[in-house]
């Protein structure tokens, strides 16, 4: 897949999607495809028909390349949030390994965790922890560095 991505940005296909309407209709039957047979599960290495994987997989990559991209032109504010999460999502993902099982237990006393809001409830709350921190973090490293908010009284008694 590294390769694949070296080759399309080599030969430009990257762009040539970006820019083509017609990509998303010839992609998105390969990917809902696959999608549909799940022969892809990473999580127990079963990659099933690996040519036909490949394929799939590339294909939801570059739809998914393709919806940024429309995201970024059509949604200004929307694309600011996400660009700031996929900056955090280190932090994401650490929240998630180490407390998305707790808030799963919280969030499941309300609601089905069969049902949208118990996912929407948990990713939700999962990222805005991982927010929570990052300007935490971001608050401790100015202090340390000697950062004082203009409203600090400390200093003027």
């Amino acid at each position: 897949f590294y390769q694949l991505g070296i080759y399309f940005r080599k030969y430009k296909l990257l762009t040539m999607v970006k820019r083509c309407p017609m990509c998303y209709f010839l992609l998105s039957p390969i990917w809902a495809y696959m999608i549909y047979r799940g022969s892809m599960e990473i999580a127990v290495r079963n990659y099933g028909n690996y040519g036909l994987v490949v394929i799939g997989s590339v294909s939801g990559t570059l739809l998914l390349y393709k919806y940024a991209d429309y995201i970024v032109k059509a949604f200004p504010i929307t694309s600011t949030v996400l660009a700031f999460i996929g900056r955090i999502t280190v932090i994401v993902l650490i929240i998630h390994t180490l407390a998305g099982g707790l808030i799963g237990n919280l969030v499941s006393r309300r609601f089905d965790s069969n049902y949208m809001p118990y996912m929407v409830l948990s990713i939700t709350t999962q990222i805005m922890l991982s927010v929570i921190i990052k300007f935490l973090s971001d608050f401790v490293r100015l202090r340390i560095k000697g950062f004082r908010w203009p409203y600090d009284m400390r200093g003027m008694v």
